[in-house]
């Protein structure tokens, strides 16, 4: 039988003859099932922050298999109550519904009521009309049966109807219309889409704003003295005031004109991830998280840790390790950066990149990053990911340029990539084949470091 789940804030409910109220909201959806059950299993849960009462905008979606664009236009509305129409047999939306149960403090809503309907969408037509001051639909996600029917619902009681078209957020009655939409942070998405995280990722910090800004001006320098960066590994370097030194212990630090204190990297290659988000926050990104992890669930990772003996070094066993990804309105950036450029390994590192970066669906690109990388910008390997060094990155316009060419070519490319499919490598598997990231617990071999 079908269940109705009605989320809504913590506040004193009144009886009015009609059914139950909450108090502060203009309107109610009342908990009536679909199927006979009327209200059984029907579940309230309280959220922490409510919106204020003066907002009344319900949003009206179905809770469609590719979650980012969902999640995308739910924060593209801003809505204060929105009605997630799903269908409660598939066993992908399920692990959606629980996902939003168990982390419904991450969404921007201060209700959130899960109405079942079928895979066709003909039991919409029953979904009853809320009390609103302005009700919203957007027939964008879920299938085309459930958007049709959608429509159908906003024509009957009066409801605005909007759809998403390459980033940006469009009404039906008015051309004219077009509003940029947004997504939720990287980590906040992965979580609300199912995906468990350990550990969540970091934002970078001011502090690594600085050693950042102060690392790009002195390859800068480099590159205009005809200086190999490779060299930076190697040796000493001096240059327009800058002194690159290397210690007796590997370690490396940059002496800054007007600066008595050097300034220290990060060992391996966490420094020059730290410089890549830097490079697209100040092209204008509005979340930058580092070193994002998904991870197994519970039984697999049990069996992983005991199979390659890492009962002491748990944090080692993780499936996805996405070095950095910036969103960009309603776009995922999934940026891998190496510090050295391997070209028997190319292949693989973008096949990999190219498959992490679908967790975010058709919202996701990918990028491969890679220091010593000499040249322009290309896309010769994979059509999807573009390969870049530091000609690009130490070049603003250069950067946004390629930006814009890489969310330009995922719009347009005929082979789109489908939400969590990855790439199974040889050597973990008999053959290299790809398998949904639901169906766990095999997604990809074990990532060990």
């Amino acid at each position: 039988m079908y269940q109705l789940y009605r989320i809504a804030c913590k506040q004193p409910e009144t009886q009015d003859g009609a059914g139950k109220h909450i108090r502060g909201y203009p309107y109610n959806i009342q908990c009536t099932g679909t199927g006979g059950d009327g209200n059984a299993g029907a579940e309230i849960i309280e959220l922490q922050n409510p919106l204020p009462a003066e907002n009344s905008t319900a949003l009206i979606l179905a809770l469609g298999e590719n979650a980012a664009n969902t999640y995308n236009t739910i924060w593209s509305h801003k809505p204060s109550h929105v009605i997630l129409l799903y269908t409660p047999h598939d066993k992908n939306i399920q692990r959606l519904v629980q996902a939003i149960k168990g982390y419904k403090k991450l969404m921007p809503v201060a209700r959130i009521t899960l109405y079942p309907v079928d895979i066709a969408g003909l039991k919409i037509l029953d979904l009853p009309k809320p009390d609103a001051a302005d009700i919203q639909v957007n027939i964008s996600p879920g299938t085309k049966g459930q958007g049709s029917f959608l429509s159908l619902w906003a024509r009957k009681h009066g409801a605005v109807v909007y759809t998403n078209d390459k980033g940006f957020l469009k009404r039906l009655d008015d051309s004219s219309f077009a509003s940029p939409m947004e997504a939720p942070p990287p980590n906040s998405y992965l979580r609300l889409a199912g995906f468990p995280l350990n550990p969540p990722g970091y934002d970078i910090s001011l502090k690594t704003h600085e050693k950042s800004k102060f690392m790009l001006d002195f390859f800068r320098a480099c590159i205009k003295s005809n200086i190999s960066l490779s060299d930076i590994f190697r040796r000493t370097i001096k240059v327009n005031g800058y002194k690159w030194k290397i210690g007796s212990h590997g370690q490396r630090g940059l002496q800054v004109p007007g600066r008595k204190k050097p300034v220290e990297l990060a060992m391996q290659g966490k420094w020059f991830e730290q410089l890549v988000g830097y490079v697209m926050k100040d092209c204008g990104a509005d979340d930058v998280q580092l070193r994002i992890r998904t991870d197994w669930n519970a039984e697999m990772r049990e069996f992983l840790i005991e199979r390659h003996q890492r009962e002491n070094e748990p944090h080692k066993i993780f499936m996805t390790d996405l070095d950095v990804t910036a969103r960009f309105g309603s776009y995922y950036y999934v940026i891998s950066c190496k510090t050295l450029f391997e070209q028997d390994n190319l292949k693989r590192d973008i096949n990999e990149v190219d498959a992490m970066a679908s967790l975010f669906g058709r919202f996701g690109i990918s990028m491969y990053c890679a220091f010593e990388y000499p040249g322009e910008p290309d896309d010769s390997v994979n059509k999807n990911v573009f390969v870049f060094g530091p000609k690009t990155f130490t070049n603003p316009e250069a950067m946004k340029q390629l930006l814009i060419r890489a969310r330009e070519g995922r719009q347009t490319t005929k082979n789109p990539r489908k939400q969590g499919m990855v790439i199974l490598n040889e050597g973990h598997f008999s053959k290299t084949r790809s398998r949904h990231l639901s169906d766990r617990p095999y997604s990809r071999g074990p990532a060990i470091r």
